[in-house]
């Protein structure tokens, strides 16, 4: 076991804040179910309900900015429609998702960390074949663990990636028929690393100031700011000093 995760991880498994029994919610776990992990697009970042759209094989999480890590969950309906407008029945299998179960493991399969928390989101139902698809936003790494992840790397010091946890998630909710209904286990990994997002673009260097630097601010689109800072995506070393990162992060 690495030395970051015996220095960042002394906590107790805490509850979570909402006391929701599983056993209540239907044990059929493929009539709903999380296909992936969507990728945020546009201006707006926001996520697409498509099971084409790009998804995520592995979360990168930099401690140095973030101490959470949230997730555009794509959640699939196999519930198959019970409305009929000729006899005035209402849809019934529509699902409307509200909460998720998180549990924290380290790659050996060890428990860090446990909590529920409230969501929100939605998806129809299955249209033959093919399932209803809707988007459920959730954090997977809440802010304790993050914090207690971050005490294992000396503050301002750029790290590798040296840390990996497995997040194992489940939404659950409700049709709108009164059902009670869960997903079952998807399980994604995500490392964890200090500084290792910052990114240093042949754009971001003045020609006229010793190198290596960072101090051109002209526009570029490498210089825009994702859509969640230190989760995922390179942090042009601009954005980093815009948004106040550490001295030893932001410059080369």
């Amino acid at each position: 076991m690495n030395d970051w995760w015996k220095r960042g991880l002394t906590l107790s498994v805490v509850a979570g804040a909402m006391a929701v029994g599983a056993s209540a919610c239907a044990d059929n776990e493929s009539s709903i179910f999380i296909r992936q992990v969507l990728v945020p697009s546009g201006s707006d970042c926001t996520y697409s309900a498509d099971p084409g759209g790009a998804a995520l094989a592995l979360g990168v999480m930099d401690l140095a900015f973030t101490r959470e890590y949230w997730a555009g969950l794509l959640v699939g309906n196999q519930l198959v429609a019970r409305g009929a407008s000729d006899q005035l029945r209402t849809e019934t299998a529509r699902f409307r998702a509200e909460g998720a179960e998180v549990e924290i493991e380290t790659t050996s399969g060890d428990l860090v960390q446990s909590f529920t928390v409230p969501v929100s989101g939605f998806a129809d139902p299955s249209g033959g074949t093919e399932p209803g698809w809707g988007v459920v936003h959730a954090v997977l790494i809440d802010g304790t663990t993050g914090q207690s992840l971050a005490a294992g790397f000396a503050e301002g010091e750029r790290s590798p990636v040296v840390g990996r946890v497995v997040v194992v998630v489940k939404v659950f909710g409700r049709t709108l028929g009164g059902r009670e209904v869960e997903s079952g286990e998807f399980r994604f990994p995500i490392s964890v690393c200090y500084g290792c997002l910052v990114s240093f673009p042949p754009d971001a260097t003045d020609p006229d100031l010793p190198t290596p630097n960072c101090a051109n601010v002209g526009t570029g689109s490498s210089g825009e700011v994702p859509c969640y800072v230190g989760q995922d995506e390179p942090i042009d070393c601009r954005v980093c000093q815009a948004q106040g990162g550490p001295t030893g992060l932001c410059l080369p």
